[in-house]
């Protein structure tokens, strides 16, 4: 009978005391509950031992093709040793059991092929993350992904970097410059060479590093990164990218802003030049304005120029101009052009064949321009709008096929 004293209808059972009228139910039900929390309890014991070994099991099919076992094992020896993190192959048959037995082990579990099924009843117990090349558009973040669930950034590393956008922002905004400029990596920046930038602020993006004459003839005040494939990971295009980022850091001062989930992989790369390291964290929104010194989180948006380059040209400057952003034409392929001297086209077609779920995705053949009007679109559209009303202004120094980019002034 209801008893609830929210239903008018409902009438109370009368007892001097309360009687269960199936007691072994109860005791049955109690019994469930009790231990249910001392599995829990010995479970979350068992896993913080097994988190303090920090090591990680990756598992791959028995019959996975040898492209995906290079691929794999490769990842995982470059990436061992990340926060005392090791990452450990293991080649075996999917399954509930294999899963369960892996699970009671290791701190982490990273799967691939057929093993990518097995895993839906432990996520809880421990971090696991898909990282098959062949499947998984994103497969190269969760390397990362991992890496941050065990060792996240400390209160003390958040307020540090903090302090350190707070400084390099104050810094920069008492030279009273008045516009700042900002860089891509299109046919366009070759315009740069005869042009002087002297009077702004200057924010270069990830591969411009590899043309030292141009990084030079900039030189700029940040340079920013935010792609796990193309910069922080173990394909020869992302290595050419640190080797080169390192070359200019040694030549020039200069900082390098970076989404926080990259930071202990950069740590670790560019340890001699901690101090200029600032790891950013990824927020939940898209505002362009917010003050970064206070909220201290980036953009969510999966494009370098939203990301990092726009919100951080807005902390010190109200005059933002581009140049190097030409956007996707009908005849190019994948993404869009890239100036063929800031980037390292002879190793894009070897990600291409490691890495197919991430093209496949992001640019499928059926739709080339999915992730160009995903990231340049109305979405983009709108933040560089609210941010114009607030007085803000944006300009282009050359062409933009890009859907929000083209709706800005072009400067001649």
């Amino acid at each position: 009978m209801n008893t609830d004293s929210t239903n008018p209808s409902a009438q109370p059972i009368r007892h001097s005391t309360p009687r269960d009228p199936h007691p072994s139910l109860k005791s049955y039900g109690i019994l469930r509950r009790v231990g249910e929390a001392s599995l829990k309890r010995v479970l979350v014991r068992i896993h913080r031992v097994v988190v303090g070994r920090k090591r990680v099991a990756v598992l791959l099919d028995e019959d996975a093709a040898s492209g995906t076992q290079q691929i794999l094992q490769r990842a995982a020896e470059h990436f061992s040793g990340i926060g005392d993190i090791t990452f450990q192959v293991i080649t075996c048959k999917p399954g509930l059991f294999t899963t369960a037995f892996v699970c009671s082990r290791f701190a982490g579990l990273l799967v691939s092929g057929h093993h990518r099924w097995t895993t839906g009843l432990f996520p809880k117990l421990l971090p696991i993350y898909d990282v098959d090349p062949q499947r998984e558009a994103n497969a190269l973040w969760r390397w990362h992904d991992i890496i941050s669930a065990l060792q996240p950034l400390t209160p003390f590393r958040i307020q540090q970097v903090r302090e350190r956008l707070t400084h390099t922002v104050s810094q920069l905004s008492a030279c009273g410059l008045e516009k700042c400029y900002i860089f891509g990596t299109g046919p366009s920046l070759e315009k740069a060479r005869t042009l002087d930038f002297t009077d702004g602020y200057r924010i270069v993006c990830n591969t411009i590093c590899r043309d030292r004459e141009l990084f030079a003839h900039l030189k700029p005040h940040i340079l920013v990164a935010g792609d796990a494939l193309y910069h922080f990971s173990d394909t020869k295009h992302a290595q050419a990218f640190l080797r080169d980022v390192e070359r200019r850091m040694e030549e020039s001062e200069f900082v390098f802003c970076y989404p926080a989930d990259f930071d202990p992989f950069v740590k670790r790369r560019f340890e001699m030049f901690e101090n200029r390291l600032i790891p950013i964290p990824v927020g939940n929104t898209f505002n362009l304005t917010a003050d970064m010194t206070r909220e201290f989180s980036l953009p969510n948006t999966g494009n370098v120029l939203g990301l990092l380059l726009l919100p951080i040209a807005c902390q010190i400057s109200r005059d933002v101009q581009l140049l190097g952003f030409d956007g996707r034409r009908q005849s190019d392929d994948k993404f869009w052009k890239n100036s063929s001297n800031h980037s390292y086209p002879d190793l894009i077609e070897e990600m291409m064949s490691e890495y197919p779920a991430f093209y496949d995705h992001f640019v499928p053949k059926t739709n080339p321009y999915n992730y160009v009007n995903s990231v340049f679109g109305d979405y983009l559209d709108q933040a560089m709008s609210k941010a114009e009303r607030e007085g803000w202004r944006f300009s282009l120094l050359s062409p933009s096929t890009s859907p929000a980019l083209a709706k800005r002034p072009l400067r001649v």
